[in-house]
Order: C-alpha cells, then sequence, then structure tokens
C-alpha cells in the first residue's frame, strides 16, 4: 500500500538477509552441503556470509565440487583455508581461490604457475598480488594473461594516482 501512495506502482519487495550475523556459524559438512544444495536466497546468503568451523572447511575437501566452490567464495574463509584448496581438482575452485583478496602470497605465487590460463589470470587481475608474482605473469606465454598484468598495473596506477 505504501508503494502505491508514494509513487503510483507496486513494486515487490526487495528480499533482505535478515540475521546470521558474525555470532552464527556453520558447524559440520553435512550442514554446508544442505545449504549449498538449497536454492532459497537466506540459504546462499549465510554460504557466503557465515563463518565456518574449521573442523567443516576441511572435511568438505572431499565434498563435490560445487560445494567446494561455495566454501572458498565464503567470506569468513581466510588465507590458511585457502591455501588448503589452491592444489583443488576442479579449474573452478583454483580460480576462485586466485580471487579471493584473502589469499596470502604463499597461495597467489603457486596459482601463478597454474596450468590452467583462467586461473593465472585471476591471479593477475586480485589486488593482493604482489609485485614479484605480477612479474612472474608478465612472461606468462599466454597473452591474456599478460593482458591481465598489464590491465591490473594500469588499475593499481591509477588508483595511486588518487
Amino acid at each position: 500500500m505504501a508503494a502505491l501512495r508514494r509513487g503510483g506502482t507496486t513494486a515487490r519487495p526487495r528480499w533482505r538477509y535478515r540475521g546470521h550475523g558474525p555470532e552464527h556459524m556453520i558447524h559440520t559438512k553435512g550442514e554446508f552441503e544442505e545449504l549449498a544444495r538449497s536454492r532459497r536466497p537466506d540459504d546462499l546468503e549465510r554460504l557466503r556470509r557465515d563463518a565456518v568451523s574449521w573442523e567443516a572447511a576441511i572435511a568438505i575437501r572431499q565434498s563435490e565440487s560445487d560445494v567446494r566452490a561455495w566454501l572458498v567464495l565464503n567470506k569468513s574463509i581466510g588465507g590458511d583455508v585457502l591455501r588448503r584448496y589452491a592444489d583443488d581438482d576442479d579449474v573452478r575452485v583454483r580460480s576462485f581461490v586466485a580471487r579471493r583478496r584473502a589469499a596470502n602470497t604463499e597461495t597467489l605465487a603457486l596459482l601463478a604457475s597454474d596450468a590452467d590460463v583462467s586461473v593465472r589470470a585471476a591471479v593477475a587481475w586480485n589486488p593482493g598480488t604482489p609485485a614479484h608474482v605480477l612479474d612472474q605473469l608478465e612472461n606468462d606465454g599466454e597473452e591474456i594473461v599478460r593482458a591481465a598484468v598489464r590491465g591490473a598495473r594500469l588499475k593499481r596506477l591509477k588508483k595511486d594516482n588518487r
């Protein structure tokens, strides 16, 4: 009704993530897998934001690749867990690890030598990639990786000049 009074249209209410703040945690591999199979927006938001216990994060290594991908995209996952997923069999998982700002220098250096070009390009675009790793990628055999390095350096230069 309020939408009708204000603007004259009946806009659908926007969905909002409610609750599940930092005090909420996903404790088990099973709980995480159940959320990953769900298509409910609030469950998918929990996968992205809720903390995951160390035990669950390590146990998820044995899960299917979609579940592992959700784990490395979770905002609470730190560099120590990301390092454990840097050698995953699924290129999507490795690429997601390479994109995460939480990935540490050691992990990014490892992924800079990945066999898949998309992983190496993701390392180049990661704002946390140190200069010596970008130097290594600058000599990559694939033009797309070299272009990503040039783009990343240009973006950093623009940011530094603000």
